[in-house]
Order: structure tokens, then sequence, then C-alpha cells
């Protein structure tokens, strides 16, 4: 079993998206958080599926969504392997805003 840590700047990412979508459609901003929990769902039963695009560093794109999800696989000394969602961004907004997070 992974554990799964949500890095709180992606929490607050996903929320503010949701609430962007919510205010069009309240139906939107619903369909918005079951497609991020889908993929959250997803990366943690196949983290190695979905493409590498920096050593460690790992995206999903949401379905029906221009939204991806930034994650990390890392094994610590427990040897129980952690999923660590970065990011959630905007295909539009800089992608390497999850770095900064990496070592936090």
């Amino acid at each position: 079993m992974r554990n799964l840590i949500i890095h709180p700047q992606a929490q607050s990412e996903i929320t503010d998206a949701y609430k962007w979508y919510r205010i069009r459609s309240q139906a939107l901003g619903y369909d918005f958080l079951r497609e991020t929990n889908k993929s959250i769902y997803a990366v943690t039963k196949l983290p190695l599926h979905y493409p590498m695009i920096e050593e460690n560093i790992r995206r999903i794109k949401l379905y029906k969504f221009p939204y991806n999800l930034y994650f990390a696989l890392e094994t610590p000394a427990s040897n129980k392997e952690e999923i660590i969602i970065l990011a959630c961004l905007h295909e539009r907004r800089d992608p390497k805003l999850w770095q900064e997070r990496q070592n936090q």
C-alpha cells in the first residue's frame, strides 16, 4: 500500500480551480472534483504508468479539463512508497512551478 500526500499548495490549487468552475456551474465544479479524484486514484494504483517528465516526477492529465497533476513517487526510510501530489496546474501555467515544492 502506498501513502498519499497532497502538498498544501496543490490542495489549494485544486480548491481554487473547483471554485472557479463552480462559479460557472455547480455541476462543472463537481465534475472537476470528480475527475481530480479519479486521477489521484489512478495514480495511487499505477503510478509508473504515467510519463516521467523529470527524474522522479510524473504527470497525469485530467480528463475533460485543461489541468495536470504533477506527482513524485518516493520510497523513504520506512520502505513504504509515498505518492506526493506536488501541483495541480492549468496547462497554460508554467509547469515548473512544482519544482520549488519538491523538497519541502
